[in-house]
């Protein structure tokens, strides 16, 4: 017992040197919501940096169609100080009847009566292999 309290006043006697020294202040935690007007700007910011670098998305997806999704089924948005970070898409099946990808979907398995599309997904890439996808998947 007494090697178990010394190792745990050494850890906090390290951990207490470690923030005196100038630790790396956290991160505030994103704060997972339900898509506004205002975060379509956001949601679509990666979509057009993904353009600008000379990759383009099977299915860009325009404001408008975000402006009428969004009312329709959930949008689910992860914000960081006020900034989009990641975004989760949930629409009718007839919302992506435009979409070749879905069309193949849909002629390979019909799915129910009440199925719906699941995606697009965006996690920004200084979010990644945080679990943001997981928890806006869960909320959604």
């Amino acid at each position: 017992m007494e090697a178990c309290h010394r190792r745990y006043c050494f850890e906090i006697i390290a951990v207490t040197k470690w923030i005196e020294a100038g630790a790396p202040k956290t991160r505030a935690i994103p704060r997972i919501d339900l898509a506004t007007r205002e975060d379509i700007a956001g949601i679509l910011d990666p979509q057009e940096r993904t353009n600008a670098r000379g990759v383009t998305l099977s299915v860009p997806i325009s404001r408008e169609w975000f402006e009428a999704a969004m009312f329709k089924m959930p949008i689910i948005v992860a914000r960081r100080d006020g900034l989009v970070v990641g975004y989760v898409v949930s629409s009718s099946l007839a919302a992506h009847a435009y979409s070749p990808i879905i069309q193949g979907m849909l002629r390979a398995y019909r799915g129910s009566d009440d199925a719906y599309n699941y995606g697009p997904i965006c996690v920004a890439e200084g979010e990644r292999c945080r679990r943001l996808a997981g928890e806006m998947s869960y909320l959604g």
